[in-house]
């Protein structure tokens, strides 16, 4: 079953009893964890309850194909259906997939998910052909999409949602499902809100808990990274965690300080030149620092920083190890290039 972007939300709320298997890709991660966990709650409410729940991987899968059925085969305990979760899938292992599809007794819900698969994926055609299957492609949210996930998400953590307050959310939050999430749950923990409530929420309260905190965090990671302060980095990579600023996201938005610098740079060093030809909007707040910091960058080693986050981006979707260690590293390995000095 092939589903549209629109329909997406309201199947993941509540799935239909006829679903066997679901594929949640794509190539924001954050969303895929997200739906993947929503679908699978709908049948078991405590993902923690053993008896009811599986959790296995797709190399667990390539490598022993017959736990898969067996798994979805498997019942519970104490009664009621159980959910099989599959993470870090891949085109390894289509055919037991396939052959979970046409097994005719696994009554489990089997939730698998996966990186950006692209739509000449094997497991994708599996599962859009499959009666009592589903494909949720996860990317990046943008426009009235942004808007409307923002706004469910401030209504189940006691906030009241008003267009105007998720607009103005949305223009200062990136697509990013997991920082989405965690900047409203501060600004719900701010206000003191309650699951069931629709507490006020003004501009100025986003100002005070969202965009200050997220712009003053990540500035000073971008900060770090621009200043090859490796030991600054690696203590504000720790604090981040804590907070949910991982992944993709930061990798964004250290890469959009790093192409001002470079657009800067490439305008001959000169601010002012920048702002008026090139029309780089630099704060006054801003200009010592990033001064300062052009004089630890060439075009080629800003060329080489942007190209080695890029490609920290496309790991990140594309194999199963941990966004935040790839994202640790890349950070790193681009301030590294700024300690260098010269060329």
């Amino acid at each position: 079953m092939k589903l549209r972007a629109g329909e997406i939300e309201g199947f993941v709320k509540k799935p239909p009893a006829s679903l066997r298997a679901a594929l949640v890709f794509g190539s924001e991660s954050n969303l895929v964890h997200e739906r993947a966990e929503r679908l699978a709650r709908a049948v078991v409410p405590d993902l923690g309850d053993a008896f009811r729940v599986a959790l296995l991987t797709g190399a667990e899968i390539a490598k022993n194909p017959s736990r898969l059925i067996d798994e979805a085969a498997a019942l519970s305990m104490l009664g009621g259906r159980r959910v099989v979760r599959v993470r870090d899938a891949g085109e390894a292992i289509a055919k037991p997939l396939e052959a979970l599809l046409d097994a005719a007794n696994a009554e489990a819900l089997v939730v698998i998910e996966a990186g950006d698969l692209g739509a000449k994926s094997a497991l994708v055609k599996l599962f859009e052909a499959a009666p009592h299957a589903a494909c949720l492609p996860c990317y990046p949210e943008t426009g009235a999409a942004l808007e409307e996930a923002i706004s469910t998400l401030m209504k189940e953590m006691g906030l009241a949602a008003g267009h105007a307050i998720a607009a103005e959310l949305a223009a200062h939050l990136p697509a990013d499902r997991g920082i989405i999430r965690s900047e409203i749950a501060k600004l719900s923990l701010y206000l003191g809100a309650r699951e069931g409530e629709a507490r006020p929420v003004t501009e100025a309260d986003i100002r005070a808990i969202v965009v200050g905190s997220l712009e003053a965090e990540t500035d000073d990671i971008a900060d770090a990274v621009a200043d090859g302060d490796m030991a600054r980095l690696a203590a504000l990579l720790a604090r981040s965690a804590e907070s949910g600023t991982t992944g993709i996201g930061l990798l964004r938005m250290v890469s959009g300080h790093l192409l001002r610098l470079h657009a800067i740079t490439a305008a001959g060093r000169d601010l002012d030149a920048a702002a008026s030809t090139m029309k780089i909007f630099v704060p006054w707040s801003r200009k010592a620092a990033i001064s300062s910091q052009m004089q630890r960058w060439t075009l080629q080693k800003l060329e080489d920083a942007l190209a080695q986050l890029l490609e920290a981006e496309r790991l990140s979707k594309q194999t199963g190890t941990p966004e935040e260690a790839i994202t640790s590293r890349a950070l790193m390995s681009a301030a590294a290039l700024a300690a260098r000095r010269g060329a």
